[in-house]
């Protein structure tokens, strides 16, 4: 089944994906995982990882939470001070991560997995 996706997904032009093209892919089995990310203060990559389907018919209208926690840490993920918003103090909430329709992109290093960026928003 992977090396089946993995075949699908090479055929896919290199760059980035309209939606229409991301439902397409999804639809011949090319993709089978979208990973949704954002860049946290430190400037890494953070996120989800979804099935490819439920992503569509899911997250992509209505976004997804996220623990506050993965923004209020520092370079080894230790809990930072310093946040109105976060920490052991007040606790770590959710905030929501909404797909960016515009920034869909393939991942050439793992067939089959699209990453998709976020916007992070407060759930206010």
């Amino acid at each position: 089944m992977a090396d089946d996706v993995r075949e699908r997904s090479r055929k896919l032009p290199r760059g980035p994906l309209e939606l229409e093209g991301l439902r397409e892919a999804v639809r011949d089995g090319a993709v089978d995982t979208i990973a949704l990310g954002f860049c946290d203060p430190q400037g890494r990559l953070q996120g989800k990882r979804f099935d490819a389907t439920f992503f569509l018919e899911h997250v992509l209208d209505e976004g997804t939470e996220a623990c506050a926690y993965l923004v209020a840490t520092d370079v080894e993920m230790s809990p930072a001070t310093g946040f109105r918003w976060a920490g052991w103090d007040r606790g770590f909430g959710d905030f929501l991560l909404m797909p960016d329709r515009g920034r869909v992109w393939l991942q050439p290093w793992e067939p089959g997995c699209v990453l998709v960026m976020a916007d992070a928003l407060t759930l206010d």
